[in-house]
């Protein structure tokens, strides 16, 4: 099987960036694994060039059109086409509709179907043709086959997974990457899009609680902060990598998140905690197939609720031996059921099924 690969984040960065060490292997959705497999993979390039690619830097459609376009010109030589965002195979899943192209099209969802596309007939038209969905929870599957009728041969649900490897080999890595500074056990928040940090804020402030927040300054909160809270907010939200000296620090890692039902949000972050054996705290959230309470490795907090943030924390910063029992099971569970090599298992053997429809 020879797959090309596409996705509307800077793939080849990230492949470098992995392969230099300093990104873990599942921003890349398995590909990596695949091509130790011996599945053949060619990762296109997200950025176009000429003209379409100056529009592409204003106009994210534009950005994704374009990369569709590039798809097109060599999906002759391979066997599927496989798109990390469900969202980024719109044109190619109209153009099957009429009947081209004929390599098969698979698409990652992450999300439920968003409401431009519940119409009956621009789903049909838009994700009707496609070959087959890769669904990372439960309940986008049910939707896909009880809302619009998709057959179940061309539905695969596959759990992403996370690369742990990558987080034991950087047990060296340079401490004050992103080191806090603090001796007292603290919490650790880090995110960028539909996050929910004041909600955090007000209900740590002016606690003895030590809070550090990493984002963006597009992303920073207004609210004021006392002086055991620290945001950290550069341009561009810091790497994986030179987070990891701050989550090591970390007694619990924090995931507070604004209300998006019809949106996986935070589960990087979730993954993120568990391959470093933190426990969390995170907004509940209901695309989220991993139970983080019935697995033992954290505690949900409802939308909005600062009460049960506060309670929550306290609950774990006060119990140490609790914490770290929650961290050793999130631990294991992101070494096993929860490792992108079983992620990338599932998804090649869905891959061949999606090839023969």
């Amino acid at each position: 099987m020879k797959i090309l690969y596409f996705n509307n984040v800077p793939t080849e960065i990230l492949w470098k960036q992995w392969q230099d060490g300093i990104s873990p292997s599942h921003h890349l959705w398995g590909m990596p694994q695949l091509q130790q497999m011996g599945t053949e993979v060619e990762l296109l390039p997200t950025e176009a060039r000429g003209v379409l690619g100056r529009l592409g830097e204003r106009y994210r459609w534009i950005k994704e059109l374009s990369q569709q376009l590039r798809v097109l010109r060599s999906a002759s030589q391979f066997d599927v086409l496989y798109c990390g965002c469900q969202h980024g195979a719109l044109l190619l899943g109209l153009l099957r509709w009429m009947g081209w192209p004929k390599v098969p099209v698979v698409v990652t969802m992450h999300h439920m179907v968003h409401p431009v596309f519940r119409n009956r007939w621009i789903f049909k038209a838009c994700f009707g043709s496609l070959s087959g969905f890769v669904c990372l929870h439960q309940r986008v599957a049910r939707e896909l086959a009880d809302v619009f009728s998709v057959p179940s041969e061309k539905i695969a649900v596959v759990e992403w997974g996370v690369d742990a490897e990558f987080y034991k080999a950087s047990n060296s890595v340079d401490a004050s990457s992103a080191n806090t500074g603090r001796r007292q056990p603290s919490v650790v928040s880090a995110g960028r899009t539909f996050r929910d940090f004041g909600v955090l804020i007000r209900a740590l402030k002016d606690s003895n609680i030590p809070l550090d927040i990493f984002c963006t300054q597009d992303s920073r909160p207004d609210d004021e902060v006392s002086q055991n809270i620290t945001i950290h907010a550069p341009v561009y939200l810091a790497s994986t990598h030179s987070l990891l000296a701050a989550y090591r620090e970390a007694r619990v890692v924090a995931i507070p998140m604004i209300s998006l039902p019809q949106k996986l949000i935070g589960l990087t972050s979730l993954l993120d905690a568990m391959a470093l054996g933190k426990p969390v705290v995170m907004t509940r959230n209901e695309c989220i197939s991993i139970d983080i309470e019935q697995e033992g490795i954290g505690i949900w907090v409802d939308v909005g609720d600062e009460e049960g943030w506060r309670q929550a924390i306290s609950r774990l910063l006060s119990d140490p031996a609790l914490a770290d029992s929650m961290g050793q099971r999130a631990l294991s569970l992101a070494q096993g059921r929860y490792h992108i090599n079983s992620f990338s298992t599932q998804l090649e053997s869905a891959l061949h099924c999606f090839c023969k429809i």
